[in-house]
């Protein structure tokens, strides 16, 4: 329900200029990500409960390095001198949709 939530609330928070705001913050991204990967736990648990001290290293790396090339990547998209205008403009507008096809997916899911 998060995602849905926020999504809707983007649709009825207009900013002081009467437009929708660029973004959710930090706490409302981490709670969508949680609300989408709450079904990897089922694998997830398993794994770290029998990992060791270095494999758990190994694990927390690997995804810290992922989360930092997509973190680039989303940065290098936003800042292309084709793609990061339409980005910039539209993107403002598309954010309650995404968050609200994404509680949706979940949902169903």
């Amino acid at each position: 329900m998060i995602p849905i939530v926020l999504g809707v609330r983007l649709f009825r928070t207009p900013d002081e200029r009467g437009e929708t705001p660029v973004a959710p913050g930090f706490l409302a991204v981490a709670a969508i990500t949680v609300a989408n990967g709450a079904d990897n736990l089922g694998v997830y648990i398993p794994l770290f409960a029998t990992a060791d001290v270095a494999a758990l290293a190994v694990y927390g790396a690997v995804f810290a390095l992922q989360l930092a090339l997509w973190c680039a990547g989303a940065r290098w998209l936003v800042h292309h001198p084709s793609a990061g205008t339409p980005l910039r403009r539209w993107g403002p507008r598309a954010v309650p949709w995404i968050l609200i096809g994404i509680g949706l997916w979940i949902l169903l899911r």
